[in-house]
């Protein structure tokens, strides 16, 4: 069985590369069920905020669903994480492939799994 949870990366840095800019960002927290948050490492800003089947998000939304892909998703990106780079437009695309009529929030505080 895959692992779910991963507790290890919360408050590991991350570069967050975005087109010709790097940031630095902070893990907030991977979870298979709840989702991923990353955020600048001022947190000012939330640099991804991808919901698990667990989130509110979901919950709130019932008329949308988890495209089955989540799985792909989810463990792509802990990859990526693990790795210390995350290029946004990479992680973007995989993010459209699955979003499956959910809408393309900006990540906020508002819709992150972990704030």
């Amino acid at each position: 069985m895959a692992k779910k949870d991963y507790p290890e990366l919360e408050g590991t840095k991350v570069e967050w590369i975005m087109n010709d800019e790097t940031r630095t960002g902070i893990i907030r927290g991977c979870n298979f069920d709840i989702g991923i948050t990353v955020q600048s490492e001022d947190n000012t800003q939330y640099f991804a905020c991808i919901n698990g089947p667990s989130a509110p998000f979901w919950k709130e939304r019932p008329d949308l669903a988890l495209d089955t892909r989540w799985p792909a998703l989810f463990y792509s990106t802990v990859r990526k994480l693990k790795s210390g780079r995350v290029n946004v437009s990479e992680l973007y695309s995989l993010v459209s492939k699955i979003r499956n009529k959910a809408p393309g929030n900006s990540p906020s505080e508002d819709n992150c799994p972990y704030n």
